[in-house]
């Protein structure tokens, strides 16, 4: 008994903490999702507003019926009169309603008012019923009137529960005309019992009103959330839309994306322009096909790009000659791989740089700094050592021999002197030149 007792103390202490969160939330709302949130429950109560006019009429016609026969009298007949009314006025609206038909829509809570002040008339109608009766019946008949004033407690409490403001008024209307029936008939233990079922009754509708409304709104927030994010989605995706549009058609960069097989997905029309191939054959394609693969300097950049892409890595800057009908360029090709939320690979998402005009220069560059502009001579100042004169002999012979001079030991004989020349030896290019 007392972990039962625990138990529902605690699940009771749950659900106030659940509803004070609720209330918070609710108190806490945007100006806008407060308005879709009552053209929410203007829209419920419109959908929901024939099959309870219709429960209730029907309610009251087979009461009226039945008691016509086993309890006539005046009150009865006033009460029918009244209802028939309420019935009239209900089917009113429930035409308007089905004949102007409209999507929910923003509201303000002006327009809340009217169902709200309708749902109240029709439960203080209803009121009247057990103050007149409960007293003057008894056994089965007063057994058919407290059932359908319970029946009614009900279903106003599920069928306006997205409306709470029209459903409480309904369900505490129609309970303080029970009770005052009650009270009427008598104050014995039998009167005392019927009004503290009635009160836990009453008490245990409007709870459930609350939190069909709480759960109601919790959709109904979640929708319009959704709603917001992926109308921001839309928006964002449209301007970087926009402005890779722009990007693509001013500069000479293409974005690429290719699919987890590697193969290009949704190209461009300005990759098309860029690499003259047309759309249809760019879609599907393997992405390696488009290099040139016989260019020797090419391989080892090649060689970079196959091994990122087999292990799915990322990579930048690879220069890599790509193959065109008028010949061969350079790009330049930088991606990222794209994973799902499991982490399974999707492809690739990149982009490709046209640097033909840029690499030429770079070569043209690199050539001016090793090489005289003007003789395209190795410049001296990347030797390996600097330039110094040294003597050079001429070959020997007669001719070269301008005079004789006589040994240490007197003998004379022919002696020849080279003349000393200079010269300056060719310059080698440094090795750690660059």
């Amino acid at each position: 008994m007392a972990t039962s007792r625990g138990r529902e103390a605690g699940h009771l202490n749950l659900w106030r903490k659940e509803a004070r969160e609720e209330r918070l939330r609710l108190s806490n709302l945007k100006v806008e999702h407060a308005a879709f949130i009552r053209g929410k429950q203007l829209y419920t109560f419109r959908e929901l507003l024939p099959f309870g006019l219709t429960s209730s009429s029907a309610n009251a016609s087979l009461v009226f019926t039945y008691l016509a026969f086993h309890a006539p009298s005046q009150a009865l007949w006033l009460w029918g009169t009244l209802m028939a009314l309420m019935g009239l006025l209900g089917f009113h609206a429930s035409y308007r309603v089905i004949r102007h038909k409209s999507e929910p829509r923003p509201r303000t809570a002006s327009e809340l008012y009217r169902p709200i002040v309708e749902s109240t008339l029709l439960g203080l109608a209803w009121s009247i019923f057990p103050v007149l009766f409960i007293p003057v019946l008894s056994g089965f008949d007063l057994a058919i009137v407290l059932w359908v004033c319970a029946g009614m407690m009900t279903g106003a409490a599920f069928v306006l529960s997205t409306l709470p403001a029209a459903a409480i008024p309904f369900v505490a209307s129609l309970s303080f005309g029970t009770a005052l029936g009650i009270l009427r008939s008598g104050s014995g233990p039998a009167q005392l019992w019927l009004l503290l079922l009635l009160g836990i009754f009453t008490i245990v509708m409007i709870k459930a009103t609350s939190w069909n409304y709480a759960s109601h709104v919790r959709s109904w927030l979640q929708r319009v959330k959704l709603r917001d994010q992926t109308r921001e989605l839309e928006e964002n995706n449209a301007v970087i839309s926009l402005l890779l549009n722009e990007f693509g058609e001013s500069s000479s960069d293409c974005l690429w994306e290719l699919d987890s097989e590697l193969r290009l997905t949704r190209p461009s029309k300005h990759l098309s322009e860029r690499t003259g191939m047309p759309v249809e054959m760019l879609d599907g394609a393997p992405m390696l096909n488009f290099f040139d693969k016989d260019v020797p300097e090419a391989r080892t950049e090649l060689a970079r790009l196959t091994e990122a892409l087999e292990a799915h890595d990322s990579f930048r800057e690879i220069r890599l000659p790509v193959k065109q009908p008028g010949g061969t360029v350079w790009w330049e090709m930088s991606a990222k791989p794209v994973f799902n939320d499991l982490g399974g690979f999707e492809g690739y998402r990149g982009v490709g740089t046209d640097i033909t005009e840029k690499r030429s220069a770079e070569k043209k560059i690199e050539f001016l700094a090793h090489h005289d502009s003007l003789t395209a001579f190795p410049s001296s100042m990347y030797c390996s050592k600097p330039c110094r004169p040294r003597p050079v002999p001429l070959p020997t012979g007669p001719r070269y021999s301008p005079f004789t001079a006589s040994t240490s030991t007197g003998s004379r004989r022919s002696t020849t002197y080279t003349d000393m020349r200079w010269a300056t030896p060719c310059c080698r290019p440094a090795r750690n030149a660059s």
